[in-house]
């Protein structure tokens, strides 16, 4: 071993020497026993032309912090592992604890409260190094547009139309992503452009069987009406993807004849962008 690998040899060797007394000297309760973390949200999937919340909270060792922006530093604490939870405040949705509620009103569910994000995750506090956890927020309030085409009968002749929608929940635990709702339904407000009627409604989720009944008021005085509609399958996959919106076009059949019933058929559902509709 030639003299310029012996002096560096030695010297590692009394670099380690003076570091392992160095540490030996500093004290256990000298340690640092707290950290911090930062928080970045991602607000990517939402559906379109739906604004990020101008402020959402987050839950965190048992105390709730409000932010504006994406990226925030998290307070400090003791090291090791805490879970997080974030939401945003929404109209018409009350937020206890981990539960979202909608409102209701004689088993109504409100049909269009404000968009509703949250978020589920944990952060590591670690001694030396400050850890950035990044939360996808999930949209969970979903679009549902439904658009008919009357293919038989006059569209002027129609005044009004009242629609129920069973079938719908109006509770989200936020940290589990269970639905629940009894016995709950919602009116969808139709309204009539030339020979389509269409309406919208903003739901939390679906539970059990989707019916849709409807019924039609005439200038004439009279109404139609057509039965529930089973429209559980086509909305089967309602509870997932939310950013993404659907809609259930099909045709009405509103025959001029007295003693006849409104009937439709040909339903389609269609994934929209989710955001705002028609």
């Amino acid at each position: 071993m030639n003299s310029f690998y012996k002096n560096a040899l030695y010297a590692f060797v009394l670099l380690a020497l003076l570091l392992q007394g160095a540490c030996a000297k500093i004290p256990l309760k000298d340690l640092p026993t707290t950290s911090t973390a930062s928080l970045h949200t991602d607000w990517t999937l939402r559906g379109t032309g739906i604004d990020i919340p101008a402020e959402y909270s987050v839950d965190i060792d048992g105390r709730t912090l409000t932010f504006k922006e994406s990226e925030n530093d998290l307070p400090e604490l003791e090291t090791g592992t805490y879970p997080i939870v974030i939401y945003n405040t929404a109209e018409h949705i009350t937020l206890q604890g981990s539960n979202a509620t909608v409102s209701t009103k004689d088993g109504s569910v409100e049909p269009l409260p404000g968009w509703l994000f949250t978020a589920v995750t944990e952060v590591s506090y670690e001694i030396f190094e400050k850890h950035t956890v990044t939360a996808a927020m999930e949209q969970q309030v979903r679009l549902l547009e439904m658009e008919l085409t009357i293919t038989e009968g006059d569209p002027e002749r129609i005044t009004r139309v009242e629609a129920q929608l069973t079938g719908i929940a109006n509770n989200l635990d936020i940290r589990t992503r269970t639905l629940s709702g009894d016995h709950l339904n919602v009116q969808p407000a139709f309204t009539r452009t030339g020979d389509k009627l269409r309406a919208n409604v903003r739901l939390i989720g679906i539970t059990g069987t989707q019916h849709l009944s409807l019924r039609i008021l005439f200038s004439d005085g009279r109404e139609m009406h057509t039965g529930a509609i089973d429209l559980s399958e086509l909305l089967k996959g309602f509870n997932s993807d939310k950013h993404l919106g659907t809609k259930l076009t099909a045709d009405i059949h509103t025959p001029i004849e007295s003693g006849m019933t409104a009937s439709i058929t040909g339903w389609k559902n269609v994934e929209t962008s989710g955001g705002t509709a028609w």
